[in-house]
């Protein structure tokens, strides 16, 4: 009969650093995908917040509160939800005259790449 004392408990050195080893490639693991979701969230907290202002741009030369452009491209700024939105709207004309296309096209930055591109038509009252 062999002795239980001289049996060892417990784990070596080698295997509490292996352990160590996968516990940390699964932790950068899970702060990378942490981090890829908070970037993606912020892609589309800021597009859903360029279409409400495109929506809004949209409703107000509908409803007779903004200029509808004539024939030029026009541009802006707006401050909306605590940040400084840019903003163009290019008209374009239709075959039928009462009706207006305008394309808006909504930016966070200045020269940024646009974040909404919204197509909408607009009926011109004639006197």
């Amino acid at each position: 009969m062999q002795n239980k004392l001289n049996k060892p408990n417990g784990f070596t050195l080698i295997e509490v650093l292996i352990a160590l080893v996968i516990l940390a490639i699964a932790l950068m693991a899970a702060v990378k995908a942490t981090n890829a979701n908070i970037h993606n969230l912020d892609y589309l907290r800021d597009k859903i917040q360029a279409q409400w202002l495109a929506d809004n741009l949209l409703s107000n030369m509908q409803a007779g509160l903004q200029a509808v452009p004539q024939t030029q491209s026009q541009q802006g700024t707006i401050k909306q939800l605590n940040r400084t939105w840019y903003w163009q709207i290019t008209p374009e004309q239709q075959k039928n005259s009462a009706i207006k296309r305008v394309d808006i096209s909504v930016m966070n930055t200045s020269n940024g790449k646009s974040l909404i591109h919204l197509t909408g038509f607009i009926a011109l009252l004639t006197s």
